[in-house]
Formats: C-alpha cells, sequence, structure tokens
C-alpha cells in the first residue's frame, strides 16, 4: 500500500520533469552537453 503510493508519486515527479525537460531549451541544451562530456569520458 506505501510502497505503491510511493511509485505513484515517484512517476508523478518524472512526468513533471520530462514536461520541464521538453518546454525549456535551456535544459535541453544542459542535458545535450551533459551528455556529449559523458561521450567523452566514455
Amino acid at each position: 500500500m506505501i510502497r505503491n503510493r510511493f511509485r505513484n508519486k515517484f512517476c508523478r515527479l518524472l512526468h513533471l520533469k520530462k514536461i520541464n525537460h521538453f518546454m525549456t531549451s535551456e535544459q535541453l541544451k544542459d542535458l545535450k552537453a551533459r551528455v556529449s562530456a559523458l561521450r567523452r569520458y566514455l
């Protein structure tokens, strides 16, 4: 019961984060920069 509620909360948070990512191009640029940096290290 508690675990289920926690999972729902977590899913909602993830969903909000996704929407924010698509809405703000600044964050998208930041994400792309991080990915390219990670690729450099790998």
